[in-house]
């Protein structure tokens, strides 16, 4: 299969495919992480869910951060308290 020019398009890097480091308790554990880049419009924007289950109700402080190894950019991230009900808890933010 070629790229480019015949009917294949170019295929572009995107998603996770580095590092990527995760705390597991004993009382929430992370079921899933999406990540969806919107880079049509200027600045980028990067949507992240993140899917957990809690034991029980929990408080804490959910924290992500992007940054380019291979490419000059400035990271991004963000960082927020959550509370975090018993069961399956599907968490979005934005950056």
């Amino acid at each position: 299969m070629g790229f480019g020019r015949d009917f294949a398009p170019p295929l572009l890097a995107t998603g996770i495919w580095d590092a990527v480091y995760a705390i597991d308790t004993d009382d929430i554990t992370i079921q899933d992480v999406q990540t969806r880049p919107r880079v049509a419009k200027d600045p980028a924007l990067l949507s992240v869910t993140v899917e957990t289950n809690a034991r029980r109700l929990l408080n804490a402080r959910l924290r992500y951060e992007l940054a380019g190894e291979t490419f000059e950019a400035g990271s991004l991230g963000a960082e927020r308290a959550v509370e975090f009900a018993p069961g399956v808890n599907r968490t979005p933010s934005k950056c």
